[in-house]
C-alpha cells in the first residue's frame, strides 16, 4: 500500500509540472532549437519557425509520417514539399514471429525503402507527425530511432508536428511531391540502441539497470492488454512511465530539466543503463528519445521485441501489481 501511496504521489507531481512549468521553460527550450540553425544533424528537435526558414534548404527531406486517418488526410493538406510515409512503413512483420509484430527490417531492406523517398547519406530529414494526439509521437520516435540505429545522424523531429504548424497558420499544399530516387547506404549500425530479450532478462531486477515501461497504466498493473499479448502485466521490477508524459499539453517535447527532474522522482538517474519498452516497441521509442536524446542519458536502449516477444518467443512471466 506504502509503494502504491508514493506512485500517486509520484505521477501527481509531474502531472503538475506538466501543466504548469511548461509555459517559460518550453519557450526557452524552443529558443534553444531556433538557435541551432545550422545544426539540424545534432539537433533533435527543430522548431516550426526553423523549418519555416529552412524549407527550401539543399538535400532537407521533409518527412511526413502519418497513420490511420491522418494518411488519408495527408493529400489534402500537408507541409509544403514534404514526403508522405506511413508509421510502419520502416517496420518488418516476419513470417516467424507471427505475434511478435513491428520488427526492424533488415538493413538492405532499409536502404531501399529510404532511397524511395529521396534520402542520401548527405540529406537532413525532418520527421513530422502528426501532432493531433498524445499516441501521435510515437509515429515519429519510432522512425527516428530506426533511422539512428542505421547510423543516420542528420536527422531531427519537428517538436509539436503539423498540428503546431497549422495552428501557427504556416503554408500548407495539396500537392502530392513525388521525390527522386535517393542513394542511401548503411555504413553503421548503432547497435547501443538495440536491446534485445537476452539483455533484457539479465537486466530483471539488477540495481544498474532500470526497466522502463512505456505502455498506459492499465496494461502495466495487468487491468488491460492488447491482442497479440496472451498474459497481462509488466516486466518483473519495471517503473512504468507513460510514453505521452515526455509531452507538454500542446504536444511539444518537454525540456531535459524538466525530463530529468521526473526521472529522478522515480529513481531513474544519468548513472543508470536503461532499456525501454511497451507492447511492441512503439511507445519505447519514445521514452528512449525523451531519455537519450532531449535528457542526455547515454546508457539507454529499446526493446523492439517488448512484451509481445518476452511472452510469445519462450512463454516468460509479466506480473501484476
Amino acid at each position: 500500500m506504502e509503494n502504491k501511496f508514493k506512485k500517486v504521489i509520484v505521477y501527481f507531481v509531474i502531472s503538475c509540472v506538466m501543466f504548469f512549468s511548461f509555459g517559460n521553460s518550453s519557450f526557452a527550450y524552443a529558443a534553444d532549437i531556433n538557435a541551432a540553425d545550422s545544426q539540424i544533424e545534432t539537433t533533435p528537435l527543430v522548431s516550426t519557425e526553423w523549418l519555416a526558414e529552412h524549407a527550401e534548404d539543399k538535400n532537407l527531406v521533409i518527412l511526413e509520417v502519418r497513420s490511420g486517418e491522418t494518411s488519408i488526410k495527408f493529400q489534402d493538406e500537408h507541409i509544403p514539399n514534404s514526403v508522405f510515409a506511413s508509421s510502419i512503413y520502416f517496420q518488418t512483420n516476419y513470417p516467424d514471429k507471427t505475434n511478435i509484430p513491428y520488427d526492424l527490417p533488415s538493413y538492405e531492406e532499409f536502404e531501399s525503402l529510404v532511397s524511395k523517398l529521396g534520402i542520401s547519406n548527405d540529406s537532413k530529414v525532418v520527421i513530422v507527425y502528426p501532432g493531433l494526439i498524445p499516441k501521435d509521437i510515437m509515429c515519429a520516435t519510432r522512425t527516428y530511432w530506426t533511422f539512428d540505429y542505421f547510423g543516420m545522424s542528420n536527422i531531427s523531429i519537428l517538436d509539436g508536428g503539423f498540428g503546431k504548424w497549422k495552428r501557427e497558420g504556416r503554408p500548407l499544399s495539396n500537392q502530392i511531391k513525388v521525390p527522386d530516387l535517393g542513394n542511401f547506404r548503411v555504413s553503421t549500425v548503432k547497435s547501443e540502441d538495440l536491446a534485445n530479450l537476452l539483455d533484457v532478462i539479465l537486466a530483471v531486477n539488477t540495481k544498474d539497470h532500470v526497466l522502463l515501461d512505456a505502455r498506459m497504466s492499465s496494461d502495466y498493473v495487468g487491468s488491460t492488454k492488447q491482442s497479440f499479448i496472451p498474459e497481462a502485466g509488466h516486466i518483473s521490477g519495471s517503473i512504468n512511465y507513460f510514453a505521452p508524459l515526455f509531452l507538454n499539453p500542446d504536444l511539444t517535447f518537454k525540456t531535459p530539466k524538466q525530463i530529468t527532474y521526473e526521472m529522478a522522482l522515480l529513481g531513474i538517474t544519468k548513472d543508470k543503463s536503461i532499456i525501454t519498452y511497451c507492447n511492441s516497441g512503439q511507445f519505447a521509442t519514445t521514452a528512449w528519445f525523451g531519455l537519450k536524446k532531449i535528457a542526455g542519458m547515454q546508457n539507454v536502449s529499446s526493446y523492439d521485441g517488448s512484451a509481445s516477444e518476452w511472452v510469445n518467443k519462450l512463454n516468460l512471466p509479466l506480473v501484476k501489481d
